[in-house]
């Protein structure tokens, strides 16, 4: 079977950005570290990962427990920018959700925070190396990430980037993380408004109609990735096919006939996948709540 290589997310823009203004200028690769050998009380030791705006390293507190700091390295990113991060992910308490420990300010004057260190494989490795999962274990999974996922909606935010690669599978309790809050977003007035008018955000394979049309979305667009998640977790293909831009994957959404049942998805399993996978948001569950509540009954 073909593996699926997903594109890459269609903006890497954090989300302590405002909407409205014009995006600032990316720091480059830093040659040594920006970060000294102890920040606060915590050890710093390998780089864990790096991007445009961001250097995460693994950090050490004074008791021993292991942590990831993460480093701002973006010009026009303020102390009370990453704050906002943090109060964000701060609020919601989840096992499966990595929580924010410190925020503070490095001698350099960039802003910092350190946030709870998760060991795990992402899905989209996993899936990678040894192809579909059994159902039953594919079932699991789903119902631990509905349930993260009710969490954070529970806060009103909207992950809007729900995909194998931002779901570590750990090697003990909780079975998964839920990570990359890079494009998260608050919900106002019941719906979490475009970016920019018509601009899309997310990673095209799991993205929901509404959100590939750059329409404002809730909490059920990450229902539908969550499914689409799912469904290529069991299968190795996600619905509908891949390829054709953000036009051509809508109008495959769209247009496509009723998905078919695979045969290692039970009848009634499959029933509640494709409610997730409804194109019209009207049709899916109302909350990830009453989505797991309904798999879990099935168990």
């Amino acid at each position: 079977m073909k593996k699926l290589r997903p594109t890459a997310r269609l903006d890497e823009r954090p989300f302590w950005e405002e909407d409205e203004g014009p995006r600032g200028p990316t720091a480059e690769v830093q040659t040594s570290s920006p970060v000294p050998s102890v920040v606060d009380g915590y050890r710093i030791g390998a780089i864990l990962g790096q991007g445009g705006t961001a250097t995460v390293f693994a950090a050490t507190d004074p008791e021993g427990r292991e942590w990831a700091l993460k480093a701002i390295l973006a010009d026009d990113t303020s102390a009370a920018n990453v704050g906002r991060e943090a109060k964000l992910l701060a609020k919601v308490r989840h096992a499966s959700i990595p929580r924010v420990d410190r925020v503070g300010t490095l001698p350099s004057g960039r802003p910092y925070l350190v946030m709870e260190r998760v060991e795990g494989r992402p899905l989209s490795d996993v899936l990678a190396e040894s192809g579909p999962l059994p159902w039953p274990e594919v079932k699991a999974l789903l119902v631990d990430l509905l349930d993260a996922l009710a969490a954070l909606h529970g806060e009103g935010l909207v992950h809007r980037d729900v995909k194998p690669a931002n779901v570590l599978i750990r090697p003990a309790a909780p079975r998964l993380s839920l990570v990359d809050f890079g494009i998260t977003r608050q919900v106002k007035g019941g719906l979490v408004p475009p970016t920019t008018a018509h601009v899309v955000r997310g990673t095209l394979e799991y993205m929901s109609p509404e959100q590939l049309a750059g329409e404002p979305i809730d909490a059920s667009s990450d229902v539908f990735s969550a499914g689409v998640l799912a469904f290529e977790a069991a299968t190795g293909e996600v619905p509908w096919g891949t390829g054709g831009g953000v036009q051509g994957r809508r109008k495959a959404i769209t247009r496509a006939p009723s998905l078919l049942r695979p045969r290692q998805i039970p009848a009634r399993d499959f029933a509640t996948l494709t409610r997730l996978l409804a194109v019209d948001r009207v049709s899916r569950f109302p909350s990830a709540h009453v989505a797991r509540a309904q798999l879990a009954l099935t168990r």
